[in-house]
């Protein structure tokens, strides 16, 4: 894997989740100037587990998420890894293991390396058909990520699209719940069996 690039206050968040026989990791960018990664890693997982987390509101009730990995783009500080607790997911029946929720970010500026998604595993059965979110699943969700993204700003920290190759970040202006469900492509160390 090549280095990562250095982008001031930013910070890498990977969060893992699983249902009994796989795990995910699923990758977003904070930034936070003047906070340190213990300083995140003592506020972000709660966010993630509370019933406005994309994370939340789009994954299945069997599936879970337990670690927020937490890597600053300094160029030096080492990943540290958090737990996060009561990280349920609210939609019923099984968890779909190849399709995931996309929530899908914009900036103010355009073009590709000013978008960004996050994938959201295990949608649960319950919550979609025929490779679509169910309407009252995204007008939820929606919902949850608009009050979402405030809340983790009162605590110091932007979500935001990193541009790797570029090396900057972007504060997200708009985060959307998409009704078609995504594939990720899954690295062979992103999913791994239970």
């Amino acid at each position: 894997m090549p280095d990562l690039p250095v982008i001031p206050f930013t910070f890498r968040c990977t969060v893992i989740s699983d249902i009994p026989i796989v795990s995910a990791a699923n990758v977003f960018h904070i930034r936070a100037p003047g906070l340190d990664v213990s300083e995140i890693g003592a506020a972000l997982p709660a966010h993630i587990a509370n019933g406005d987390s994309p994370w939340t509101n789009l994954m299945a009730s069997v599936a879970h998420t337990h670690t927020l990995l937490v890597t600053p783009l300094d160029g030096v500080t080492a990943t540290q890894e958090f737990p996060i607790t009561g990280g349920a997911g609210l939609l019923t029946g099984g968890a779909l293991v190849a399709p995931t929720a996309v929530l899908s970010l914009r900036t103010a500026l355009r073009g590709p390396r000013n978008r960004g998604r996050i994938f959201i595993p295990f949608t649960g059965e319950g919550g979609s058909e025929d490779g679509q979110l169910d309407a009252g699943v995204i007008n939820t969700a929606q919902a949850g990520v608009d009050s979402w993204i405030p809340q983790i700003l009162v605590d110091g920290m932007e979500l935001v699209v990193a541009s790797y190759v570029g090396e900057v970040a972007h504060t997200v202006t708009t985060a959307t719940v998409q009704a078609d469900l995504g594939t990720q492509k899954r690295r062979q160390d992103r999913l791994r069996r239970g």
